[in-house]
């Protein structure tokens, strides 16, 4: 089972979470577009009974990676949207440089970092008298 760590920044302070990557049943489709000089295909994941997600991705680029955390096709997401235009993500451009593998290495220790379902509790905690705050949250996770 792959893992992942994410960072999220609230408010000035970093929570981490240790999530699975999930796995989505994408079907990818003939349809093709140029996004930011790259080829790219479309293809669609059925998130649930009333969304769709559609996502524009290249096997030029390497990992598999995307927005929002989205992953799982054969190549790097570069368009990203819901069917109902709520979100949409488009690369404009891509820039190849070196890393700094140092920036690779968070500073994390075992007792920082939360499963999904913690950091969902100590929202729900958090936001729990601020409507606007839940709804931030519901749309964070609908993606995990």
């Amino acid at each position: 089972m792959k893992k992942r760590l994410i960072k999220f920044d609230l408010l000035g302070e970093y929570l981490y979470v240790e999530d699975t990557i999930p796995t989505r049943a994408w079907k990818i489709t003939d349809q093709k577009r140029m996004i930011a000089n790259y080829n790219c295909r479309k293809a669609i994941w059925q998130q649930n009974d009333t969304t769709r997600i559609y996502a524009w991705f290249t096997d030029a680029i390497y990992p598999e990676i995307g927005p929002e955390g989205v992953s799982g096709l054969p190549g790097a997401i570069l368009g990203l949207a819901t069917e109902n235009g709520s979100v949409v993500y488009f690369a404009q451009s891509i820039e190849s440089k070196p890393i700094d593998e140092e920036l690779l290495i968070l500073p994390v220790k075992r007792k920082n970092v939360l499963t999904l379902t913690e950091f969902i509790k100590k929202m729900d905690v958090l936001f729990q008298e601020n409507d606007w705050g839940k709804s931030i949250i519901k749309d964070v996770m609908s993606w995990r």
